[in-house]
């Protein structure tokens, strides 16, 4: 069963709206302030391409998802985003910048460093991962079994089985960006930023 988040595109971005509050539109605009006029920008897990719209006009935007209603979504608005899947290397190309944003959740956790990698290769000049980290102290007390069983319902994209347990807390997410997640190289530079309950890690490949 499917969460209704992920049925209709303006479900979907009005929920996200709701979810970060005033942290929504902070965390877009810092992610596109790494982009450079005339660069190209790879997204994968784009949704319905919610970040192509903070990025300049000069900046050749490729989405993919596999979420076909959010596809159809932005293509309709003339974006240019197809079907495909983060864990599948041909629905990668390279790019100036490749920019990861609330996909690794949705991930099992055995599969989420094979998607870094690809984006890690893909990447040009820099790769951005933006995730929301659960708080450290969620594990247990009088809310655990709500939160619980709303995440795992609310998370539910159609082509995962969720279970809150796999969503990193803030603290563990922070650590496995700092070490690149095993899969980028410890000497790259990185800046990291929080902006509401997400973390945003920018890696360089030496040109920022």
């Amino acid at each position: 069963m499917k969460s209704p988040l992920y049925s209709n595109s303006y479900i979907y971005t009005l929920g996200l709206i709701l979810l970060h509050k005033g942290t929504f539109f902070r965390r877009y605009r810092h992610m596109a302030a790494y982009v450079h006029d005339n660069e190209s920008v790879l997204e994968p897990g784009c949704g319905p391409a919610i970040f192509a719209k903070f990025l300049p006009k000069s900046v050749a935007y490729r989405g993919f998802d596999a979420n076909g209603s959010f596809i159809d979504h932005a293509a309709q608005k003339g974006l240019n985003v197809v079907l495909g899947n983060a864990l599948d290397p041909a629905s990668y190309s390279p790019a100036d910048v490749v920019m990861l944003c609330d996909v690794l959740h949705h991930l099992p956790p055995s599969e989420r460093q094979k998607c870094i990698a690809f984006c890690w290769q893909a990447a040009k000049r820099l790769l951005i991962i933006c995730e929301e980290g659960r708080p450290d102290s969620s594990a247990g007390g009088p809310f655990y079994w709500i939160n619980k069983k709303w995440c795992e319902f609310i998370e539910k994209d159609g082509t995962n089985n969720p279970k809150f347990e796999e969503v990193w807390t803030k603290g563990a997410l922070r650590e496995y960006m700092e070490k690149g997640f095993d899969v980028v190289p410890s000497s790259t530079q990185n800046k990291i930023k929080e902006v509401g309950e997400d973390l945003i890690i920018t890696y360089s490949k030496g040109r920022w």
